[in-house]
């Protein structure tokens, strides 16, 4: 098997803006909110990038009874305090993280992380 080369990243890139609709991790393992909120899926996601590692931003969707309101607006990252929920891995930990769209545009994120078991 061959090794697989690191990349350096370039510079630093501008926060990528995602839809989070489903992850791998087992729901009791993703963080909660500073008030004990749960992530509902789908949410809003930010996915930034820096020395250190990867920083994923999630919004707290916390008013599902609303969210078959015709007037439901889930809230963003143009909101003035949207409730989010951050998680954060090192650099070492990343395994692999690709950046791609789909046939309609929209920026997707697949990313690969390390978890070691118990």
């Amino acid at each position: 098997m061959n090794a697989i080369e690191a990349r350096e990243v370039p510079e630093a890139f501008p926060p990528i803006f995602l839809q989070l609709d489903s992850t791998d991790f087992p729901r009791r393992t993703l963080p909660k909110g500073p008030n004990g909120e749960r992530l509902s899926l789908p949410t809003a996601a930010r996915l930034q990038v820096d020395e250190q590692g990867l920083v994923i931003d999630l919004i707290v969707n916390d008013d599902r009874g609303g969210y078959y309101s015709s007037d439901y607006e889930p809230p963003d990252f143009d909101d003035p305090d949207p409730p989010i929920i951050s998680m954060s891995f090192r650099k070492e930990k990343i395994l692999r993280l690709t950046i791609g769209q789909t046939y309609y545009g929209v920026p997707t994120a697949n990313v690969l992380i390390e978890i070691q078991r118990m």
